[in-house]
């Protein structure tokens, strides 16, 4: 639909939009479907007396119509638009979807809530990802003879820990992704973790390397992280990536993008949002998701605030901005009434609630306010199901792309 031509056409009639089991599609007032017998005309496919001239009025009609319905597009307002491209997907030149955003799930699911708000929905978003990945490992697969391995390191017993490895390693499976799971008692020294890093790096069936973090209290977790090839470095967490995204050089990119801050880019992205000149608040400053998620956006041309614990006025800095990313740890601490209408908010936040009617006596809640935020929002991520699904899938595309490095070199 960004790709809907100008034209200097004035027309006050509505957009109307026909379902169908074919799919969906964008008509302006009195254009007739090809499927109908005016429309098979239309197309040349009835052969009467005249056709030829009855086909070649049909066609002016429809691009009369079809330049009419992108008129009125173009006097949307900027958030309708958006919606209404992620509702319906792109479009032929006679009006048709070419790709019903319907086959996706829909990645972007249609709420009762509101007119205007919409869920972007990071689970669905994240399938179309794994099967794009999936494809090109067995394309790789079959052309080098093996694919590619991740190697997942996790210390200790913790339950959230074991739940993402767990998850993290499923995906794997759906991928066609081969991973090596190391299990080490919370009692290992840090000098036993290093050790087992540098066995991996010298392993060539192994691409990538992830460390689940938190680590014991004993073990300083920068120190592992450092050790960890730079070539392998699957989660982006390396010193010399995280310095390489800040120089901005093309000759010396990142060779991995923290999971978490790529996949929200993927979720923006995906979702048609404009970046480029748009005033984003992120709210958080950590390694691992803050500080890289303010550097991506400004690589992309946003104005960035960054609002942390000492941030004197976190409303009003969130109330300005067009992106909100929410990502400090904090349940339902962005309150709906502080974000503008019609801003786009990703909330990275997963955080329990006690919840007595809840099967395990809890919910997973994000930083952000969500019945309140959705209200106001024009697009919103869910938790769970939001930004959570998105992290693995970039934790699975990041060790394709070390696959594919060290084939290419």
């Amino acid at each position: 639909m960004g790709n809907a031509p100008r034209v200097g056409l004035r027309t006050t009639a509505p957009v109307v939009l026909q379902h169908s089991p074919s799919g969906t599609r964008y008509l302006a007032p009195g254009f007739t479907p090809q499927g109908s017998w005016f429309g098979q005309r239309c197309s040349g496919r009835q052969r009467t007396p005249g056709s030829r001239v009855a086909s070649a009025q049909c066609s002016r009609r429809r691009r009369y119509r079809f330049a009419a319905a992108a008129a009125e597009h173009a006097r949307l307002p900027a958030e309708q638009r958006v919606a209404l491209r992620l509702q319906l997907g792109s479009f032929s030149d006679t009006g048709t979807l070419k790709h019903p955003v319907q086959s996706l799930g829909p990645p972007v699911a249609m709420q009762n809530h509101s007119a205007a708000s919409r869920l972007l929905d990071g689970k669905a978003i994240a399938n179309q990802v794994k099967n794009e990945i999936g494809g090109r490992v067995r394309e790789l697969s079959n052309q080098y003879g093996r694919v590619p391995g991740l190697a997942v390191i996790i210390v200790g017993s913790r339950t959230d820990s074991q739940t993402y490895v767990r998850n993290k390693r499923k995906a794997c499976e759906e991928v066609g992704i081969h991973s090596l799971l190391f299990a080490l008692e919370e009692s290992v020294s840090e000098e036993e973790l290093t050790s087992l890093v540098r066995r991996l790096n010298a392993d060539d069936s192994i691409d990538g390397i992830l460390i689940q973090l938190p680590l014991p209290e004993h073990i300083k977790s920068e120190r592992v992280l450092q050790e960890i090839s730079l070539e392998k470095d699957v989660d982006g967490f390396h010193p010399l990536n995280i310095g390489r995204l800040c120089l901005k050089s093309p000759l010396y990119p990142p060779l991995a993008i923290a999971c978490t801050p790529r996949g929200c880019l993927e979720l923006l992205d995906r979702a048609s949002v404009k970046i480029e000149g748009k005033h984003a608040v992120v709210l958080g400053r950590s390694n691992v998701v803050g500080l890289p998620m303010a550097l991506l956006l400004l690589q992309r041309n946003a104005t960035v605030t960054v609002c942390h614990s000492r941030t004197a006025d976190i409303a009003e800095q969130v109330g300005r901005a067009d992106i909100v990313v929410a990502a400090i740890g904090r349940a339902n601490f962005v309150k709906g009434s502080w974000i503008k209408p019609g801003a786009v908010v990703i909330d990275v936040g997963i955080n329990s609630v006690p919840d007595e009617s809840a099967p395990r006596g809890y919910r997973l809640v994000g930083d952000v306010e969500f019945d309140t935020a959705k209200e106001r929002a024009a697009l919103i991520t869910p938790v769970p199901g939001g930004v959570g699904p998105m992290t693995i899938a970039m934790l699975l595309l990041n060790t394709l792309q070390a696959f594919e490095r060290r084939f290419k070199s």
